[in-house]
């Protein structure tokens, strides 16, 4: 994965292949694929313990093979990672896409109270955009996945990685104003990002490509916010008001 990479249009799933995940989904838990508490090794990646409400994947493969969902295990794959796409399973720990093997997977049905939405779900979104940004902490630049939601809600939530159920921070925003960093201080194209509600908050993020900054700033005027792009020529600082359209300014 590139380090700032940006996926546009992140509507990935037609309603028809959802339909599709869903009755697949359907049919294993009816076929009696065993759904419990299984516990984890000391040694395992999840550490000791119960992992409530899930399944083994190993399982989950032989119940697709044997409903004729896929040919053999790589085909049955497949379909395990269609219905992680689709928002239906996911890695108890949110740490591996679908694998065959003795790894426990779960319903998000079964997920009980948790906090969400999931990375997967916004994904799904028409009109969402997702991607790959660095974004500056107190001392640090790391790397998170950012997830701009369904258009209406006007949401921008940040995540560790693209497989984690629960966002790390939530924005709700009404306006945006985005600043070019023109002191250089990240190696990527680095961005001010300023998110207007009630009270402001902004937060530094850099993307790789200036395709990739362009894809964000028209997420964000197709989710019908107020875009203000703050555009530095030489020494001349242009303030640029945009509503609902962009335009760009070179």
């Amino acid at each position: 994965m590139a380090a700032a990479d940006s996926d546009c249009g992140c509507d990935l799933e037609s309603p028809s292949r959802l339909d599709e995940a869903r009755k697949i989904a359907s049919s294993v838990r009816e076929a009696g694929l065993a759904i419990g508490d299984k516990y984890s090794g000391l040694f395992s990646s999840l550490g000791f313990g119960k992992q409530p409400n899930c399944f083994v994947a190993s399982e989950l493969v032989d119940l697709l093979i044997s409903k004729k969902f896929a040919d053999n295990r790589e085909g049955a794959v497949t379909v395990g990672q269609l219905l992680m796409d689709t928002d239906l399973i996911h890695h108890v720990s949110d740490k591996l896409q679908f694998q065959d093997g003795e790894h426990f997977y779960r319903f998000r049905e079964d997920d009980g109270d948790g906090k969400g939405p999931s990375a997967a779900s916004i994904r799904q979104v028409k009109g969402s955009h997702c991607g790959y940004l660095w974004k500056k902490g107190y001392l640090f630049w790391s790397k998170c996945y950012f997830a701009l939601s369904c258009p209406a809600s006007k949401q921008l939530l940040v995540f560790r990685q693209e497989l984690d159920s629960n966002p790390l921070l939530n924005y709700s925003f009404s306006e945006v104003v985005l600043i070019p960093d023109a002191k250089k201080k990240h190696p990527e194209l680095r961005i001010d990002l300023t998110l207007v509600n009630h009270h402001s908050v902004t937060i530094f993020i850099a993307t790789s490509t200036e395709d990739d900054l362009f894809g964000w700033i028209t997420a964000f005027g197709k989710a019908d916010a107020k875009v203000c792009i703050l555009v530095i020529l030489a020494d001349v600082c242009a303030y640029v008001t945009v509503s609902k359209r962009i335009y760009y300014y070179t």
